[in-house]
């Protein structure tokens, strides 16, 4: 018997609803959250630079009810968000981002905020 573990260590692991891993409460949660959102923010980046698209408006609202944005984040009700109106070849299309996501990412988006 190990000495310095508690009893009921097994009973702790869950297993991802993202990727269905399996890991031990004690670690925090999946490692695949930080890595789905840095892809998620990798393609992103990747849209903006390689589509010739421009922002029709960019709106700070609350939310309502709780959401995710594009790079996997909660937006809880209440937080404020950033919703951004673009258009490109495919037409207009609408990202939400929430207040960190949308300070990770300004710089690369041609705007002015009014």
């Amino acid at each position: 018997m190990c000495y310095n573990v508690p009893d009921d260590w097994g009973m702790y692991y869950r297993q991802c609803s993202y990727c269905g891993a399996t890991y031990h409460e004690s670690e925090g949660g999946c490692s695949c959250y930080e890595e789905q959102r840095e892809k998620r923010c990798e393609e992103l980046i990747q849209r903006i630079k390689s589509t010739s698209f421009k922002i029709d408006l960019i709106e700070f609202e609350r939310a309502t009810y709780a959401m995710e944005d594009e790079l996997g984040c909660n937006i809880n009700k209440g937080d404020s968000y950033v919703r951004l109106y673009i258009e490109d070849k495919a037409g207009v299309d609408e990202l939400l981002l929430n207040d960190d996501s949308w300070e990770e990412i300004k710089d690369l988006v041609p705007h002015s905020e009014d």
